[in-house]
């Protein structure tokens, strides 16, 4: 059990209001407690220690012939189902969220904060007035509950430092001392309930009668997750017990725990989270600063940001938390999730002698469902290449297993695979520039036909698609050892492709090449390529010795080359540029 805190320990987690602490005697808001300005206002406390005292006898409720002693430790007690505030039954306890009471928070903190940028702002808002509606399917693929952005003030991030740079951002990571859901009812409710619950049934436990530690609690009926619903106060829920005597014993037992908690609160000895609470665990980001972007003021920013926005509910792209502003040259920075496996490129460059084939399907299975949560959106990313895609490490699995499960072969590894920067690897002045948009991108990640000044789409993506397939393959970059100039696109545009290792496995090289295949209509949807993937890993459709012939000859070709440096050309640029070789050969 948690100990106690002592008075100097808890000082600032307790809301000094008019200088007096926070008291929970009142059975409404003092004048001092405004309903919705703040969290942690007598009412607020009084209503969560009612439910949590609720949950607790509903834990332990037992019928008369069942009896037994209460446990001394803190039980599992069931979620909380329904809004402290408003009593109402949460339409999903999936979310535990009350979007009326939430609503109100966000409203009133509307004017204490602004990016700068009105559109931007108005985005913002959008999103914490419209969150966490109940999850749904996108052409038969879940999609999480919408979640929210933040302005989130650079003052909250501390030991940034600098991890990639590209042709348009650099990209940092920073701890930041705060969460997506600080200063909500949810997360008010969420900090009570971790700092405090098992103090606080420890108080419960003390200030039962010897008759309900010997016997337990003895009920007529047993009480139901629902009765916050129906009884909206204490007095009301004692009406489920069978006999006055057990009435009056439970009432009696609850005003205990209230008097109790009351003096443990005015003591300081329980943690009431306020705007100043620094209990919320810290968690890395990254920070992507988007290099120039102080006077962005066309709309294409924002809608950029709801396209992201929308397709990151898939959870197969990395989460969006907010947008900051860079302390130093105001340029706007976007605060998403830290994959601490770094980039596609990095981990093939770090790892590739230990990629056996099995490892190299199950990564491009999840970058091709990556792809088709984009495509099923209607979107397409523009900007698709191995730098795009990122290795989250999952500490909590080991490490790679292999094994046989229902008639499929499952590679575990310890990471997931997302995929970043949908929509936004251009500069940022493009944003603001009402002309017609240029070409930017990595020259041996586009296809043909965009190289000849067509427009990006979905097989395109697929050609892209096939680049990094090919990556996964040799353990190499595409074209490294010659420039990117016009002449390689000159070649590219006349057919030439990298060239296809040893220990390719036949039905890997048919799906490569059919995906960069130089007439766009050739090409497989992708939805065609996860079910083919998905395929490669069903011993009934791909015969495991397939699989097992390639690893052969991968090894062979290791003991035989070694770990080879890949030396790339100096003109061959791996990040994206304006691709226009008149005036731009950097």
């Amino acid at each position: 059990m948690h100990a106690l805190k002592t008075k100097s320990e808890s000082k600032k987690f307790i809301r000094i209001q008019k200088g007096r602490r926070a008291s929970i005697k009142t059975k409404h808001h003092s004048k001092n407690d405004s309903k919705y300005l703040y969290l942690g206002c007598s009412q607020d406390i009084k209503d969560y220690l009612t439910q949590f005292f609720i949950r607790t006898i509903t834990t332990l409720s037992t019928n008369s012939s069942n009896s037994k002693p209460l446990p001394i430790t803190l039980p599992l007690l069931p979620s909380i189902n329904a809004c402290t505030r408003c009593k109402n039954i949460f339409p999903n306890e999936y979310n535990q969220w009350c979007s009326p009471c939430e609503t109100l928070f966000f409203q009133q903190k509307f004017r204490t904060w602004s990016s700068g940028n009105g559109q931007v702002d108005e985005f913002i808002r959008k999103t914490q007035l419209t969150c966490f509606k109940s999850p749904t399917t996108i052409n038969g693929e879940f999609e999480g509950p919408q979640p929210l952005l933040r302005f989130i003030p650079y003052a909250e991030y501390s030991n940034v430092s600098l991890i990639g740079q590209g042709g348009f951002s650099k990209v940092y990571r920073a701890t930041w001392s705060q969460n997506i859901l600080f200063g909500t009812l949810k997360w008010w409710t969420n900090e009570m309930e971790k700092q405090n619950s098992e103090t606080l049934y420890k108080i419960i436990y003390e200030e039962a009668s010897d008759n309900f530690k010997q016997n337990g609690i003895d009920v007529k009926k047993n009480l139901g997750h629902d009765d916050l619903k129906k009884y909206k106060s204490f007095k009301k829920i004692t009406k489920k017990f069978g006999h006055s005597k057990s009435k009056h014993n439970l009432k009696s037992w609850y005003d205990r725990f209230i008097s109790r908690v009351d003096n443990e609160i005015t003591q300081g000895h329980i943690i009431i989270p306020d705007e100043q609470y620094t209990g919320t665990t810290p968690q890395y980001v990254a920070l992507k600063q988007l290099i120039n972007s102080q006077d962005i003021s066309g709309p294409d920013f924002v809608r950029e940001l709801q396209t992201y926005f929308r397709c990151m509910n898939s959870g197969r792209i990395p989460q969006l938390y907010g947008i900051s502003r860079d302390k130093e040259t105001n340029d706007f920075i976007l605060v998403t999730q830290y994959t601490s496996g770094g980039n596609l490129r990095q981990h093939i460059h770090e790892n590739f002698i230990n990629m056996d084939w099995w490892r190299k399907v199950a990564i491009l299975f999840d970058i091709a469902k990556s792809i088709k949560s984009i495509h099923i959106h209607g979107f397409v990313h523009h900007d698709f290449h191995s730098g795009n895609v990122l290795i989250d490490i999952d500490p909590n699995i080991p490490g790679m297993i292999k094994q046989q499960e229902q008639n499929e072969m499952i590679s575990t590894f310890k990471h997931d695979v997302l995929v970043s920067d949908l929509g936004i690897s251009i500069p940022a002045t493009e944003f603001s520039s009402p002309c017609q948009k240029k070409q930017y991108g990595i020259i041996p990640y586009i296809a043909p036909e965009v190289l000849q000044g067509g427009e990006c789409s979905r097989p395109s993506e697929i050609y892209s698609f096939a680049i990094v397939m090919w990556e996964l393959m040799s353990g190499k970059l595409a074209f490294q050892s010659v420039p990117h100039d016009q002449k390689l696109v000159e070649k590219i545009c006349s057919g030439m492709r990298p060239e296809i290792t040893k220990d390719a496995p036949r039905f890997y090289s048919d799906l490569m090449e059919r995906c960069w295949d130089p007439i766009p209509a050739k090409r497989p949807d992708i939805d065609e390529i996860v079910k083919i993937i998905g395929n490669w890993r069903r011993p009934r459709v791909t015969d495991p010795e397939l699989f097992n012939k390639a690893e052969k000859i991968r090894t062979l070709m290791i003991k035989e080359k070694g770990q080879k440096s890949n030396k790339i050309h100096k003109q061959a640029k791996y990040y994206s540029r304006l691709l226009d070789f008149e005036k731009n050969q950097s």
